[in-house]
């Protein structure tokens, strides 16, 4: 396993990239070898106000040659407004893409998100 991170911030802001190598287990019963890039990039435009983008690009390659490769892009902005310190109402949109080597499919796929979070106060 290889997994390397960067992380910079701001008062206001923060980046987050990580990259990852990994070989793990298959659902078909074989392992795989999984290279992930991620980014993460948060930004405060009020105090009650936060964007959050999220994007990862994902490449799984099979050890078995007789199952699929496959690769995705998945993209995620956020916002999110704090009602108070416990509440917020959250609204996502997801965009993803995925294309299976063997086959040459390819799917995408789009997704509103829209969901109200409550944080308790850590208690200890």
């Amino acid at each position: 396993m290889l997994n390397a991170e960067l992380e910079r911030g701001s008062e206001t802001g923060l980046l987050v990239s990580s990259l990852r190598r990994e070989v793990i287990p298959s659902s078909e019963g074989s392992s795989k070898v999984t290279d992930q890039l991620n980014l993460r990039w948060r930004r405060k435009i009020s105090p009650l106000q936060t964007v959050i983008v999220r994007a990862r690009a994902f490449r799984d390659k099979s050890l078995d040659p007789a199952l699929s490769d496959r690769s995705y892009i998945d993209i995620v902005p956020r916002y999110r407004w704090k009602l108070n310190r416990e509440w917020s109402i959250d609204a996502a949109y997801e965009y993803r893409w995925q294309k299976f080597k063997n086959s040459g499919d390819t799917a995408v796929n789009n997704t509103l998100y829209l969901g109200v979070a409550y944080y308790q106060e850590n208690v200890y």
